[in-house]
């Protein structure tokens, strides 16, 4: 629950034939899945209007987990502006030469992991990168030496 409020066993609900499972960190939407494995998204889970994801449930799960450690599941957090590059090839660059595997690529998010320790971004519908490249990682010592040899600042 870093970030998403996932639903312990004895606060899942069903509603429209699926189960809610998961609400959004504002409590903005709703998820649930059906018996077919497919997930769906809602703004009012007693209401009519469910809207399925493009993934399905261990995929969505997948990314879910990724996202949840990026957004504050691991306690170290830091970031390098977009602002610090001439553009984002050169930001995408910057990454690869990390030689980092990429995880996560869904549309608006792509996170790349070493061990405990994540590189992601968030991109608009033109595949500009939002804001810059964010680092999270489980040990501060792996964050330290982010922060000293790629002068990413501490978030913290």
């Amino acid at each position: 629950s870093s970030f998403n409020r996932f639903a312990r066993p004895d606060e899942l609900a069903f509603c429209q034939d699926k189960i809610v499972f998961l609400e959004e960190n504002q409590s903005v939407c709703y998820w649930g899945f059906d018996a077919q494995g497919r997930v769906w998204q809602s703004v009012d889970p007693d209401g009519p209007d469910w809207y399925e994801e493009s993934n399905t449930l261990p995929d969505f799960l997948w990314i879910l987990m990724h996202y949840q450690l990026a957004q504050g599941g691991y306690p170290y957090c830091g970031m390098k502006s977009v602002d610090e590059f001439p553009d984002d090839r050169a930001v995408t660059d910057y990454i690869d030469a990390y030689g980092w595997p990429l995880v996560i690529d869904t549309p608006g998010l792509a996170i790349y992991a070493q061990g405990c320790q994540l590189l992601w971004y968030l991109y608009d519908a033109d595949d500009d990168i939002v804001t810059g490249i964010f680092t999270s990682c489980l040990h501060e010592s792996d964050f330290e030496a982010l922060l000293e040899k790629h002068g990413f600042c501490d978030l913290g």
